[in-house]
Order: structure tokens, then C-alpha cells, then sequence
């Protein structure tokens, strides 16, 4: 479990990073002393006029030793991406929280990157 935690530990740090230099901003409820959760979990957010908007991602074991980074919300965890390309990742979690900041100019799913 503790070899687990670290490796979804280091998956979300690679995450992290690439969520950072696109600006949004980040709570780290994976590092054990700060935040000892029993779910590593790195939100995701915005504030925009008096409201949040964010995501929050987790990673889960899938098949063959592999990992999948979810988003976790009201229902079962969401699949986005396979762990091991973080910038991807980063790319889904970016146009899904602009689609939210901004439904008519980013639509959902578009997947146009520029």
C-alpha cells in the first residue's frame, strides 16, 4: 500500500507541474505529513468571481500494474487518461475546467488544442 501511495504520489506531481505552468492552482492532499488522506487526491481549481470552479483527480491501479488518473465528484470515479503521459492529462483537465469557466468559447470535448 505504502509503494502505492508513493507511485500515485509521484503520477500526480508530474501533474501537478504541468497544471501549474498553465496556471491553475493546486492543493496537494497526497503528502502524508501535511495531509495524511487516505485517497491521494490533487484538486484542481479557479476562482472565478466568488465561485470555484475545479476537479479533483486521483489515481487508481487498472490492469497489468498500470494507473489511470480519475476525476472524483458526486458518482463513481471518471476515467480521463492513463497515468504515464502527464501532459495529456493536463491537456483534458484544462479544457474540461475552461468548458466550465467557459461553455460558448470552449466547448466540451472539443479537443482543438493551439
Amino acid at each position: 500500500m505504502r509503494t502505492g501511495r508513493r507511485r500515485a504520489a509521484r503520477h500526480l506531481d508530474a501533474l501537478a507541474v504541468e497544471l501549474e505552468s498553465r496556471g491553475w492552482r493546486l492543493v496537494r492532499y497526497y503528502r502524508p505529513t501535511e495531509f495524511p488522506a487516505a485517497l491521494p487526491l490533487l484538486r484542481v481549481y479557479a476562482g472565478r468571481q466568488g465561485r470555484d470552479v475545479g476537479m479533483v483527480i486521483s489515481v487508481r491501479a487498472a490492469r497489468r500494474k498500470a494507473c489511470d488518473y480519475v476525476s472524483l465528484g458526486q458518482g463513481p470515479p471518471e476515467f480521463l487518461i492513463a497515468c504515464g503521459n502527464a501532459k495529456a492529462a493536463a491537456d483534458r483537465i484544462d479544457d474540461r475546467l475552461k468548458h466550465q469557466m467557459y461553455p460558448h468559447t470552449f466547448p466540451h470535448g472539443s479537443g482543438q488544442r493551439s
